[in-house]
This record gives C-alpha cells, sequence and structure tokens, in this order.
C-alpha cells in the first residue's frame, strides 16, 4: 500500500488501536490520526477502569480477548515503560436467587484459558473479606484477570503509530466526508484532508461520522456508565478481587488506600461529554453497602 494515506477518525483506544496495527501492517501506507479534541483520549477511554477477564460477555468477545492476551503481557519492544497489565482476581457473587446467573457464568468459563472456579461463601470471603458470607449462596472466582493500565495501553499504540511513521492531528472534527473517485475529501475544523481510506473510529460518535459519510449508520447506541472513587477500609486491600455482583448489579475493587465502586449501568445517552448521575452513584453504595461489611 505505497503511497496510500489513511485517515483513522477518533483518537481513543479503538483510533489508536486501529491506527496503530495499520501502520504495522502497511508500512509504506501514510496514517493519519484525527482527534476532535485538544487531546487524544479525553472521553470514555481516558475514563475507563478497564480489566481484563476472558470469561467476559459474548463469545467473540472471548474470542478478541485470547486473541490480543499476549499484546498485552508482553507488548512488542519499546512501546511501554511499564507492565500494562496487573495481575488481579475477579470474583462473582450470588445470593440464593441469583444462583441461576452464577452457573452460566460458571459454564462459560470452564471454556477459558484458566477455568473459573467454584466457591463457598466461606471461601469468597477470604477474597474479599468484606464481603457479607451469610447472605451468600455462592461464588465464582476467575483466578487468571488483570487491571489494564488504559492510558499505558493507549500511549503504547500511540508510541508505535508514530514509531511507525504515522501522525497526529488534534483538533480536527471531521464534520463531513464526501467520495472523490479515487479516495475520500474529508471536510474538518482545521481545512480539507484527503485520504484513500478512511477508517471510522469515532465511538460514541460513530454513527454520526458515518451518516456524515453518506454512509448507513450501523445503529450505535453510546450507554454512561458511573463509577467512583470512595475511602477505603482502612487496612491492607492488597490481593482483594474485583468483586462483582452475579447479575452486575454492582462491583467494587481496591484502588490504592480507595474503593472504586460501580452500578454497573447501562444508560443509554446522546454523544457527549458525559457526567455522572448522582442517583446512580447513591444506588451504588446503597448495593455495595447491603452485600458488603
Amino acid at each position: 500500500m505505497g503511497n496510500v494515506r489513511i485517515a483513522v477518525v477518533g483518537g481513543g483506544i479503538a483510533g489508536a488501536t486501529a491506527a496503530y496495527h495499520l501502520s504495522e501492517v502497511h508500512p509504506d501506507a501514510e496514517v493519519l490520526l484525527l482527534e476532535a479534541e485538544r487531546v487524544l483520549a479525553h472521553h470514555t477511554t481516558g475514563r475507563s477502569a478497564a480489566i481484563f477477564v476472558e470469561n467476559l460477555a459474548t463469545p467473540p468477545n472471548r474470542i478478541m480477548l485470547r486473541a490480543g492476551r499476549d499484546f498485552l503481557w508482553d507488548p512488542p519492544e519499546g512501546l511501554a515503560d511499564h507492565p500494562i497489565l496487573t495481575h488481579r482476581t475477579v470474583m462473582h457473587v450470588a445470593t440464593e436467587a441469583q444462583v441461576g446467573a452464577l452457573e452460566e457464568t460458571y459454564a462459560a468459563g470452564q471454556a477459558v484459558t484458566t477455568p473459573s472456579e467454584w466457591l463457598t461463601p466461606e471461601e469468597a470471603a477470604v477474597h474479599f473479606p468484606p464481603i457479607r458470607s451469610e447472605l451468600l449462596a455462592a461464588a465464582v472466582l476467575e483466578p487468571e484477570c488483570a487491571d489494564i493500565d488504559v492510558g499505558g495501553l493507549h500511549q503504547a499504540y500511540i508510541r508505535g503509530m508514530r514509531r511507525n511513521g504515522g501522525t497526529i492531528a488534534t483538533s480536527r472534527r471531521v464534520d463531513a466526508a464526501r467520495p472523490d473517485g479515487d479516495g475520500w475529501r474529508l471536510d474538518t475544523t482545521d481545512g480539507e484532508v484527503g485520504a484513500d481510506v478512511l477508517v471510522n473510529a469515532a465511538g460514541s460518535w460513530g454513527d454520526l461520522v458515518a451518516a456524515s459519510a453518506g454512509v448507513e449508520p450501523v445503529g450505535l447506541q453510546p450507554n454512561r456508565r458511573t463509577a467512583f472513587m470512595v475511602n477505603g477500609p482502612g487496612v491492607d486491600a492488597t490481593g482483594w478481587a474485583f468483586t462483582i455482583d452475579a447479575e452486575s448489579r454492582w462491583y467494587t475493587k481496591d484502588d490504592g488506600p480507595q474503593m472504586l465502586c460501580s452500578l454497573v449501568e447501562e444508560t443509554p445517552f446522546e454523544p457527549c461529554d458525559v457526567k455522572p448521575d448522582e442517583a446512580d452513584v447513591a444506588l451504588a453504595i446503597e448495593r455495595i453497602n447491603e452485600a458488603t461489611t
């Protein structure tokens, strides 16, 4: 693909990933990353509390997680100054009414690299001491998971893309794109940009970018999820499991001297600089308080 310009729209984790891998696969191409904001990763990527869990969501997600495992644990030389992944266990906890959901999670977890483990309430309390074990029916442990340094991962992709000759243009929102016979002409807030290949990695704005290019949107629905920090329990929480309700009604994990908490909600919203809903924060606190001491 010599003398080809590839324009990637969106400077979050999706755009950075695409730009890096395109620059690897097509070293002779010119890769240009376009970001609407003044800085990269301003929205979801910059606020992500990501964790690597193979036993997660749909089968396609599990396939992608397995495919990316080696890169995350051992990134190519020179891309990361510090480890991108840090080992952590993940534990799903269930009341008697949630055992059915827990059994589904356990069954799906038998097909991953390190199979899930079924725990008694007493065993669950070893992995997360604040849990009210008397309220539990059982738990499932994912023994080989990891916290993801999202900023470090994003920067690894950006560093790799730049090392391969890629360039970045911030404050360059794409307002419209049109085919010109050989490729695309992009109308941006800082003038026109030409590209042979256009990659839409605009995240929550993906359908809007597609529509501006005359491409039928695929129906992306942005969802808000609230996460927040609270003071920790006052004891060393190192090694505690990331603990999540079996029906994904709340989760919590230690983050230094504090605890990161979430309602795990998925509230539809229009693309914007999203803010937390105080009612969601209050409900998450209520649910976590009910489940822990």
